[in-house]
């Protein structure tokens, strides 16, 4: 419900004067900051004076402070999956509108360029800081670079089509590979889980971008299958989080 009804519809000029008065003569304080001394302390100052009622999500801000080709390219994906130019992919990355304007879609895109692009980091603490380095990295560079972002973008856009392709085939036996369903374990709250997205692109990477595997999708499949259901996700001891890089890296080294 619009908060003044009798304003709703209205243009600027067709409210009474008093109101375009007090629009007029109301103030809106601007922090103006200059100079700084680099990205991490940007972010940082970001984040602190984000703290209204409606706060940005730490995607939002990564996004307007780690700018660059690839924030574009991502951006513009998820809007695609969004307005349904595939269905397919649509599902298989839940991308629900909630998980989209909360910038949900592309925080978790970021986390697979990563992988896809750079493998499994032992050093990173939780799965946000794999998309906040790769927007990091990617701005740096582009800051360095316009052309050599734009010819390293290409790159990575084609590996990142040939990755959702093997993805579409795994939709043939579930809508939601990145979950559980894929080792055949039914997760309705969970259609889109962090550790897939980690796991699959490395496997991805490892079988089809570094060695050029040889196996066909469906024996890669079984194998993957009986990994992830015998895997440290399906531990009954193992009570970490499930998006432990160190544990992850194990696991796809073993595979």
């Amino acid at each position: 419900m619009p908060l003044l009804e009798d304003y709703d519809g209205k243009k600027f000029a067709d409210l009474p004067i008093e109101a375009q008065e007090e629009l007029i003569s109301h103030k809106l304080p601007a922090y103006v900051f200059r100079n700084f001394p680099g990205k991490k302390f940007e972010l940082e100052v970001f984040n602190r004076y984000n703290k209204g009622t409606k706060a940005l999500t730490q995607q939002e801000i990564r996004n307007a402070v780690y700018s660059s080709p690839f924030n574009d390219f991502v951006n513009e994906f998820a809007k695609g999956l969004i307005d349904g130019k595939d269905n397919i992919l649509k599902e298989a990355y839940n991308v629900t509108r909630d998980r989209y304007l909360k910038k949900r879609v592309q925080e978790g895109i970021f986390t697979i360029l990563w992988v896809l692009e750079y493998g499994i980091n032992k050093n990173f603490k939780d799965s946000t800081v794999y998309a906040n380095e790769y927007m990091r990295v990617k701005a740096e560079a582009f800051e360095k670079s316009a052309v050599e972002t734009q010819l390293n973008l290409e790159v990575v856009k084609n590996i990142f089509v040939g990755f959702n392709e093997w993805i579409k085939r795994f939709t043939c036996y579930t809508n939601y590979p990145f979950s559980k369903e894929l080792y055949g374990i039914s997760s309705k709250s969970y259609k889109f889980q962090t550790s897939m997205a980690l796991i699959l692109p490395a496997i991805y990477k490892k079988e089809y971008l570094d060695k050029n595997c040889e196996n066909s999708f469906e024996e890669t499949f079984a194998k993957l299958q009986k990994a992830l259901a015998n895997s440290f996700l399906e531990d009954t001891n193992y009570n970490a989080s499930s998006t432990n890089s160190t544990k992850i890296e194990e696991f796809v080294s073993r595979f």
